[in-house]
This record gives structure tokens, C-alpha cells and sequence, in this order.
């Protein structure tokens, strides 16, 4: 039971969370953009502030891409995730 519970700590130990800022050229929140994991079937969509946040993603470099209804779709690649530590990618 011992090794099964330190596989489990493992397990969450190899993610980091992922959060930011959807902001428009103008520096105002892009409310309801939506942000996916490129290759994944994560997404967020953007509270009324521009933030959005994932949970449990799994450490190495990850790509974002970000999308709303009249604004070019942007791509964020070789973002570095850390096991256990919260990185910030803010995207305008």
C-alpha cells in the first residue's frame, strides 16, 4: 500500500499549473477567448478578465493556442512547464 501512495505523489508531482492573461492590443481583457493545449483535449475559456488557468499539466514544454470570434488565432510554443510550480503565460 506504501508504494501506492508514493505513486501517486509522483504522479502529481510531474504537473505544474499553467495560467495567464488574454488581453487585445489595447491591453483590455479578451473575455470568453478560448485557450487549448495544442495536441491535448484541454481547453479554458477566459473569465470576463482575460484569466484563464489549467490544472495538472503535465511537466515539459507545452504549446497554447489562443482563439475568439474576431481576432487573428495566436500560437504560443515551447512554454516550459515545471513539476509543482505555476507558470504564467500571458498572451496579447
Amino acid at each position: 500500500m506504501i508504494s501506492g501512495l508514493g505513486a501517486t505523489a509522483l504522479v502529481a508531482q510531474n504537473t505544474g499549473k499553467l495560467e495567464g492573461r488574454i488581453r487585445d492590443q489595447g491591453g483590455q481583457p479578451v473575455a470568453n477567448a478560448r485557450v487549448v493545449i495544442v495536441g491535448s483535449t484541454a481547453a479554458a475559456t477566459a473569465n470576463p478578465q482575460g484569466y484563464y488557468f489549467f490544472n495538472n499539466v503535465p511537466a515539459g514544454d507545452v504549446s497554447i493556442r489562443v482563439a475568439y470570434v474576431g481576432y487573428k488565432p495566436k500560437e504560443v510554443t515551447g512554454i516550459r512547464m515545471i513539476s509543482g510550480q505555476t507558470i504564467t503565460q500571458d498572451i496579447s
